[in-house]
């Protein structure tokens, strides 16, 4: 793994991907399938909310 160009290695840290990442975070397997689908509305509402304040 690097970060700002400079190789890093620690034993404990794993790759993961965000799907496996989600769901081992909220023990659903379809998390971040869901949260995908959802952002899109919730953008929305956030922008139209902002721009009625």
């Amino acid at each position: 793994m690097s970060i700002d160009g400079e190789s890093l290695s620690n034993k404990n840290i794993r790759r993961i991907s965000m799907d496996k990442f989600y769901a081992l975070v909220t023990g659903i397997e379809s998390a971040f399938k869901e949260l995908y689908e959802v952002l899109p509305k919730v953008i929305d509402d956030v922008v139209a909310e902002s721009i009625t304040r």
